[in-house]
């Protein structure tokens, strides 16, 4: 029995641009609008903004709740996002903040599998400081701020073993015990 999907639609540079979820009502027997986001790019291909929406049933109609707008450095790093209502985009809600250092790309570090799937595609250097503030009305008021430090790691080489030992398994096929001679 099926219960939701997502149907994504692409550019054709290749780029996301809409993605809609929908759950499947089983009294009616048909898929219902969940929510949609809407994708912008930069001429280079770059994430501009993030459009949020949620179905709203007794409409039928989809109702914009959050828009993500992405800055860039030169270097191509996502150094801003700035999250604010649609219908009020003077007001933000809040913002991340990255600094990076330039002179290593990502490529270039070794990183645990659970950090590496967790990236954004937009992170292409060594991300060293990110940071969450809220705006309060007035002002940005910092909420979160993390350093990230990385350790040198320096291979110089692994030794092969040349050491070779006899392993012995038997009786073969084993009924109640088997004997392990190295």
């Amino acid at each position: 029995i099926p219960s939701s999907q997502t149907q994504y639609t692409y550019s054709p540079e290749g780029w996301l641009v809409m993605d809609v979820s929908q759950y499947y009502d089983d009294v009616m027997g048909i898929w219902v609008p969940n929510a949609m986001v809407e994708y912008t790019y930069t001429s280079s291909g770059q994430q501009e903004s993030a459009l949020s929406s949620y179905y709203d049933t007794g409409f039928e109609v989809f109702t914009p709740i959050s828009l993500v707008n992405f800055i860039y450095d030169g270097a191509g790093n996502n150094i801003q996002q700035v999250v604010t209502d649609p219908n009020d985009p003077f007001n933000p809600q809040y913002r991340q903040n990255f600094v990076y250092d330039n002179t290593y790309a990502y490529g270039d570090l070794i990183l645990p599998y659970y950090v590496i799937q967790d990236i954004p595609e937009y992170f292409t250097h060594k991300l060293l400081n990110l940071s969450i503030e809220t705006w309060d009305g007035v002002q940005w008021v910092l909420e979160n701020n993390a350093d990230l430090f990385y350790s040198q790691q320096t291979v110089i080489g692994i030794s092969e073993n040349t050491d070779r030992h006899e392993v012995m398994l038997f009786p073969n096929p084993a009924v109640s015990h088997l004997t392990i001679k190295t």
